[in-house]
């Protein structure tokens, strides 16, 4: 069977199991990142670092993983908050950090924008770096 897009039995080349796969797949793309929301009141915390993400972004999920994980190991030095590119009451703050791509951090210290790191890194690059920032004097 032939299936484009004049074809009137588009509905019979669709089986249970494929209606299942992609809704599965939306789901999946659907997830909010584990790193608690940004509000502007977290811009007044001495270090922040925000995760600017998109929910059709896969590489996002990775990046949330690793950063739940550093979240933890970090948790009395830095705060961790999250920002969905894609909101617009966040477009000012996407321009202030010079995000142009996702994933992304932005580095803030008291409000002040420091350093954005566009792109997925790995656990240790990200832990390194985080630590570097951490030990660099204010």
């Amino acid at each position: 069977m032939v299936v484009d897009k004049f074809s009137t039995d588009w509905q019979t080349y669709f089986t249970r199991t494929m209606y299942h796969s992609y809704f599965d797949e939306f789901d999946s793309r659907q997830r909010s990142p584990s790193v608690v929301g940004f509000a502007n009141s977290d811009l007044s915390f001495p270090r922040l670092v925000i995760h600017f993400w998109a929910s059709w972004n896969c590489y996002d999920r990775t990046m949330d993983a690793r950063l739940s994980k550093i979240n933890s190991q970090f948790q009395g030095d830095v705060r961790f908050r999250s920002v969905d590119v894609d909101r617009p009451e966040f477009r000012e703050l996407c321009e202030q950090a010079s995000v142009l791509s996702v994933p992304a951090l932005g580095f803030f210290m008291a409000g002040v924008h420091v350093e954005t790191l566009i792109g997925l890194h790995s656990f240790t690059e990200l832990k390194a770096m985080i630590q570097n920032w951490i030990e660099t004097p204010k």
